[in-house]
C-alpha cells in the first residue's frame, strides 16, 4: 500500500491483498493522493484516516451490487448503494466497510492542510 495512506488495511474475500491499480498523485503535488483497488469475491477496508478520504466504488457487474456493512466512527449504516456512489471519511475518523461482492473502489486521499476540525457533515437523501 502507499506509505501515504499505509493506515488503511484492506484485504479480499479470502483474505488476500486486492490488486492495486492507478496509484500515485500529480507531479509536485504534496497533498492528494489517489489509488485504485479491484477486490474479488468481497472487499473489508478499515482505517483511523490521517487524511480525508473519499471512496468511489463500482460493482464487477451492473446487476449485481454489493450490500455494504459500513461504519464512521459510532454511526453504523448497511444498505446497497448504486454504481457511483461515494463515501467521505474525514481526517480523524475511524471506519470500517464490508462487502459482500467482487467490487472495483478508487480512493482519493486529500491532506486537510490544517488543524482545524473538518466541516459539519450531512447525510444527502433523494428526493
Amino acid at each position: 500500500m502507499l506509505k501515504e495512506v499505509s493506515e488503511i488495511r484492506s484485504a479480499e474475500e479470502d483474505g488476500g491483498p486486492p490488486t492495486m491499480f492507478g496509484v500515485g498523485s500529480a507531479p509536485g503535488e504534496s497533498g492528494v493522493y489517489v489509488f485504485g483497488a479491484r477486490f474479488q469475491g468481497g472487499m473489508h477496508v478499515s482505517a483511523t484516516a490521517r487524511r480525508h478520504h473519499i471512496y468511489f466504488q463500482v460493482s464487477e457487474r451492473r446487476s449485481a451490487q454489493p450490500r455494504f456493512e459500513c461504519r464512521i466512527a459510532d454511526r453504523l449504516l448497511s444498505h446497497k448503494p448504486p454504481a457511483g456512489s461515494l463515501a467521505i471519511c474525514p481526517a480523524g475518523s475511524d471506519y470500517a466497510a464490508d462487502a459482500d461482492r467482487s467490487l472495483v473502489s478508487i480512493l482519493v486521499a486529500i491532506d486537510p492542510g490544517s488543524r482545524s476540525p473538518p466541516p459539519r457533515i450531512r447525510r444527502l437523501t433523494r428526493g
